[in-house]
């Protein structure tokens, strides 16, 4: 018996679904508004040997592409950490962080310096002490 017919009800649910289903991401392609490099020129045939300005030429279209992708990517971070929400949601997470964890460290950082400052005159009355039993003898 063929399996054919077992597999044509599914083949109507599952042929018109994308392979892929699209990004929830908020974030946009890569768009290269810069400027567009030249293109590198073609690699040489047989017997050819490569000058160097062809070899310039290809290092400076290089250098160009990934200076409009490197653009590319700043922009799009300066446009994803600027925005209205994020700047709001890092008031409301960072807000009880300052508020509650500055007095604390605060505290904690004073009682060190008194700690310190405890140690430093015990050891300075050990050492003037012991320096005017010197004397003394």
């Amino acid at each position: 018996m063929p399996l054919a017919p077992l597999h044509a009800p599914l083949r109507g649910l599952t042929h018109r679904m994308p392979s892929r289903l699209a990004s929830t991401s908020s974030r946009q392609p890569l768009k290269y508004s810069g400027r567009i490099p030249k293109p590198a020129p073609p690699p040489p045939g047989p017997g050819e040997t490569k000058t160097p300005d062809t070899q310039e030429e290809t290092q400076q279209a290089r250098k160009a592409i990934m200076d409009s992708i490197q653009e590319d990517r700043n922009k799009d971070y300066k446009k994803r950490y600027r925005s209205f929400a994020f700047k709001w949601t890092s008031i409301i997470v960072g807000t009880p962080f300052v508020i509650f964890l500055t007095p604390y460290l605060y505290k904690r950082g004073a009682q060190n310096i008194l700690k310190r400052d405890i140690h430093n005159a015990n050891i300075t009355m050990q050492f003037s002490s012991a320096k005017n039993e010197e004397d003394l003898s």
